[in-house]
């Protein structure tokens, strides 16, 4: 197969893949199941940035602790 025909299969193929992504969202954004997908991935994302602010914190401490006993 040659460089350009390749290039139409590829992007094909991606075009498939967005339109299915596409009506996948559209199903979920309107139904309660994507309610329900959208809120766990709320949590995921507030959870993830809650266990950062705690290393954040913990590190500055090490380094508040670190500092004085110098």
């Amino acid at each position: 197969m040659q460089e350009g025909a390749a290039r139409e299969v590829l992007s094909d193929d991606v075009e498939i893949v967005l339109r299915e992504t596409r009506r996948l969202h559209d199903l979920l954004s309107g139904g309660v199941l994507g309610l329900v997908l959208c809120s766990s991935l709320e949590k995921k994302e507030k959870t993830k940035k809650k266990i950062k602010k705690r290393k954040r914190k913990r590190r500055k401490k090490k380094s508040k602790r670190k500092r004085e006993r110098r």
